[in-house]
């Protein structure tokens, strides 16, 4: 659904860039709300680094 196809393109998995881009927008709405729960949830024990939503915000 996100990108990856199973048993797809010849291959056992492949990445599919145009699935990503078309669900881009729900993406990145659902790795807000996991960042915003981490902050709540966070008692300064841990640090929070997004590495995905940049690289998510650079598909077309």
């Amino acid at each position: 659904m996100w990108g990856y196809e199973f048993d797809s393109h010849g291959k056992g998995c492949y990445f599919n860039e145009e699935t990503l881009a078309k669900n881009k927008k729900k993406l990145l709405c659902i790795l807000e709300q996991i960042k915003s729960r981490l902050e709540e949830l966070n008692n300064n024990n841990f640090i929070i680094e997004d590495q995905a939503t940049d690289e998510l915000n650079e598909v077309d």
